[in-house]
């Protein structure tokens, strides 16, 4: 009886290693932005298109979220686009006024998080009949610890050592010109935990000595944490990572 319990045992075990084959992994991903008409007009639908590549192949198995911000201080809209072929997701979108719209587009694969950011330039747009204006699409990959840095101006974002969950901790940022520090600006932190939707925002206060803080709690696990820095047309963000024990 023994016998035949522990051979039951090895074929259930032999039968959950088969069953578990790991996530692949990506080294690299890669997020393009083309729009429909190229040159786009005010008061007229455009088809915005997204194209997902992962160690260079098209995927589709990405969960792609796409946040616009009108101008440098608009409400920013979050929308999820809807896959159209493999690799290929699609929204549709009125742009009514002649300003600079600014996109963050947010790519998960697995446990691969990717951000990027491009901007569709309008200000040039006076009216729908305006013909040959400018349209610029301008892209900075964020991955890991890369920024929206300039020759002269870069963000570095602070955090403490350990992070202990269900604890507040706080979260720091030093903004630098080659002139010195940047006190003046508009700084919001962004969190979520990797795999999760759901995203949380916090604005930062400045301290008397310059730094950005906020106080955030956190859950056990590894988050994406991204600071967004607004300053007269300057628009930058730094991402980093957090991980509550």
């Amino acid at each position: 009886m023994k016998k035949l319990l522990l051979f039951l045992f090895l074929i259930l075990c032999t039968g959950c290693t088969s069953s578990h084959t790991a996530a692949p992994s990506y080294n690299e991903i890669d997020i393009e932005m083309k729009t429909n008409p190229t040159d786009v007009s005010l008061n007229q639908s455009t088809q915005l298109q997204f194209k997902v590549h992962a160690n260079g192949k098209l995927v589709d198995s990405a969960d792609v979220k796409v946040h616009i911000q009108k101008g440098d201080h608009g409400k920013i809209e979050k929308i999820t686009p809807k896959q159209i072929s493999k690799g290929s997701y699609s929204l549709k979108k009125v742009f009514s006024d002649p300003v600079l719209y600014h996109f963050t587009i947010y790519t998960q694969i697995n446990d691969t998080t990717e951000i990027a950011t491009k901007e569709i330039d309008l200000r040039k747009k006076a009216s729908t009949k305006q013909e040959n204006s400018d349209h610029s699409l301008s892209s900075n990959r964020q991955q890991n610890h890369s920024s929206n840095k300039s020759s002269d101006f870069f963000i570095h974002i602070m955090k403490d050592d350990v992070i202990k969950a269900n604890q507040e901790t706080k979260i720091m940022a030093h903004l630098m010109k080659k002139n010195g520090l940047v006190t003046d600006a508009k700084v919001q932190f962004e969190y979520f935990q990797n795999g999760s939707s759901k995203h949380k925002y916090v604005d930062a206060k400045v301290r008397p000595d310059g730094a950005y803080e906020a106080k955030i709690k956190l859950t056990k696990g590894t988050y994406t944490l991204i600071c967004h820095v607004e300053k007269d047309k300057l628009h930058a963000h730094e991402q980093s990572t957090l991980t509550a024990q």
